[in-house]
């Protein structure tokens, strides 16, 4: 199996906690506290300066519809007004070398942080540089452009993915639903645009 934290340069601190703890989803109350410890001790040493990271601010809008709902009929659009709410959030980043100088200060050795040994070349088709189709190579990109390094606070949509697949690889609308469902991780099959937590 590829390790994807071996190939990262830069990592959002959830993708830090899970290279160092080997959970990507927590399930059980165990594995659910290893990771809140190592993700608070990350984030208290960004806070504090031990742990260099490239912090960036952007500003958003989130935008609330106010007043009384009223009975509508179906289709009729909701003409409460809408007040917009100002916001900015905040995208961590932490390049590698210092994600592994801080865990040598911790001294942890996460082997997910370190390369692989080559993969065996049995288990790993996507790796076969002689193998093409046009999907199966619209398929390698779009986990290039879309997933390597996503922000997990905001995952790619859905939509964005199929029209990419069909306007850059000439893929089918049919073709293009069926990549996206092949390569979106399980955990972002249930819709919605924000990082669960």
């Amino acid at each position: 199996m590829i390790n994807p934290y071996s190939l990262l340069n830069q990592f959002f601190p959830e993708q830090a906690v899970q290279a160092i703890t080997g959970i990507v989803q927590p399930k059980t109350p165990e594995e659910n506290n290893s990771s809140g410890l190592i993700e608070s001790c990350i984030r208290a040493d960004i806070d504090s300066g031990k742990l260099p990271a490239t912090i960036t601010e952007i500003p958003r809008i989130r935008e609330e519809r106010i007043g009384i709902v009223r009975i509508r009929r179906l289709g009729e659009p909701d003409n409460r007004p809408i007040i917009q709410h100002p916001y900015t959030e905040k995208v961590i980043r932490i390049a590698r070398a210092d994600l592994l100088a801080w865990c040598e200060k911790k001294e942890i050795r996460p082997p997910l942080l370190f390369p692989d040994s080559p993969p065996d070349k049995s288990e790993i088709i996507a790796d076969l540089p002689d193998y093409h189709t046009p999907a199966f190579d619209a398929l390698r990109a779009a986990i290039a452009e879309f997933w390597l390094d996503h922000d997990p606070s905001h995952p790619p949509k859905k939509q964005d993915i199929i029209q990419w697949l069909i306007k850059h690889h000439g893929m089918t609308s049919t073709m293009a639903k069926n990549i996206d469902q092949v390569i979106r991780p399980e955990i972002r099959r249930k819709g919605g645009n924000t990082c669960n937590n």
